[in-house]
């Protein structure tokens, strides 16, 4: 994995056009897109346990990729940080699933999740507003490879944007399998 991809068949977004500007406003909005996701429920619908329902043992629920999108994005803001003073850092990241399962992110609170996940859109936005033009091809070394700022300001785009996508996916599936 070198970042992520031009554009997305599964969630759609277009990266490879994005302006340094409009990488900084998708993040700044992608805690409201969440809450508002997690509020669209029927007033006789359980909220939290659709949230946490998983639609098969092996796909996250809802909950799960919102929490795992915010963990994403809260590792990506030091990572740029760290990119931009240091030469070829060596970066470092989780596996997914381990850290799912280690931070039991289906136990948490939605009120926990979405607060994670504003505070992490509003630090990764303002270090990558503040990393100038000239530094955004600085590389850092990830466990996938080498991967440019501008890469990973792209990848954290995608994360929150992909995964808003599974959530609400998810949502709609264990909704229709209730019925």
């Amino acid at each position: 994995m070198s970042g992520p991809p031009a554009a997305c068949a599964a969630c759609g977004l277009e990266l490879a056009t994005l302006a340094h500007h409009e990488i900084v406003g998708r993040l700044r909005v992608l805690p409201r897109r969440y809450r508002e996701s997690f509020g669209r429920f029927e007033p006789d619908e359980d909220r939290e346990a659709l949230l946490r329902r998983r639609p098969e043992p092996d796909v996250w629920s809802a909950l799960e990729y919102a929490a795992h999108a915010g963990d994403m994005l809260d590792l990506l803001s030091p990572a740029i940080q760290l990119m931009e003073v240091e030469d070829d850092p060596t970066v470092y990241f989780f596996d997914p699933e381990e850290q799912a399962e280690e931070m039991e992110y289906n136990t948490w609170s939605t009120i926990e999740v979405l607060g994670r996940m504003e505070t992490a859109c509003a630090d990764l936005s303002s270090v990558i507003e503040f990393v100038g033009r000239d530094r955004w091809g600085r590389r850092g070394r990830f466990p996938w490879g080498e991967q440019d700022i501008r890469a990973s300001a792209l990848q954290a785009v995608h994360e929150g944007h992909h995964h808003l996508h599974d959530v609400d996916r998810v949502l709609a599936t264990v909704r229709a399998a209730e019925q």
